[in-house]
């Protein structure tokens, strides 16, 4: 019944001069052939939660080195037992910024939102389980200051709501090693004082860097406007 059913739709819209075409170009697969075709032999993680991209990594055949990077102490724990077992996965409890130093880290209901800049109205009012529950104190480590697996492909993705570019700053002699950048960005500040889509394509780009692919991220439920995007780049 379902092949007839899409045989069916196929003739209407072959009437009307259509076709259907199954797609594969996803962003994840754009992400896959791209560490594919870079031979990727290092991620740096930063910003990892509990592990979820690292270990979709994995999922998805990377076996590689991994070292992620996770401030809030309580998800750094969960992080700690999603890579016990992987002896090329490690974390470290910590931020990435500019320098060394400590900093307060706002912590979100939800445990992904959380950052260390102060959510926005914009933000809140598309996601409320981004309002701060709770204020804790972490380290911030630049990472140039970081001790990484030796790899001749690096890629490195930030997760870090809205503190990439506090984080890149920090990142001057890494970024000169890396290949691939991977980063979520708001299209709007989402946070007080944020980096945002419009900020960081000239920034990037000035480093060497092009565009590779775009993932929708979250949108408004309440405008159907979209908050922040996954944004691939590449070394040119």
């Amino acid at each position: 019944m379902k092949a007839i059913f899409g045989n069916c739709i196929r003739a209407v819209l072959g009437k009307l001069g259509m076709s259907v075409v199954r797609s594969h170009q996803t962003y994840e697969a754009d992400r896959r052939a791209t560490m594919n075709r870079w031979r990727t032999g290092l991620v740096i993680d930063v910003g990892a939660n509990v592990g979820q991209y690292a270990s979709k990594l994995r999922r998805d055949g990377f076996r590689g080195e991994i070292v992620s990077l996770e401030p809030l102490p309580d998800a750094f724990i969960r992080l700690q037992q999603a890579m016990k077992s992987d002896l090329k996965w490690r974390g470290i409890n910590a931020a990435a910024g500019p320098s060394r130093s400590t900093a307060t880290l706002n912590v979100s209901e939800d445990s992904v939102c959380s950052s260390l800049l102060k959510p926005s109205k914009t933000l809140l009012d598309a996601i409320p389980t981004a309002k701060v529950v709770q204020a804790v104190t972490v380290d911030v480590i630049p990472l140039d200051e970081l001790d990484y697996p030796k790899s001749d492909s690096i890629w490195l993705k930030l997760d870090v709501q809205g503190f990439e570019k506090q984080a890149l700053d920090g990142a001057n002699n890494l970024l000169k090693k890396v290949n691939i950048l991977e980063l979520e960005l708001g299209l709007k500040p989402s946070y007080d004082d944020s980096y945002t889509l419009a900020d960081a394509i000239p920034d990037i780009q000035s480093m060497g860097f092009s565009l590779v692919s775009i993932g929708r991220g979250v949108s408004d439920p309440n405008t159907g406007q979209l908050i922040d995007a996954d944004i691939l780049f590449e070394r040119f």
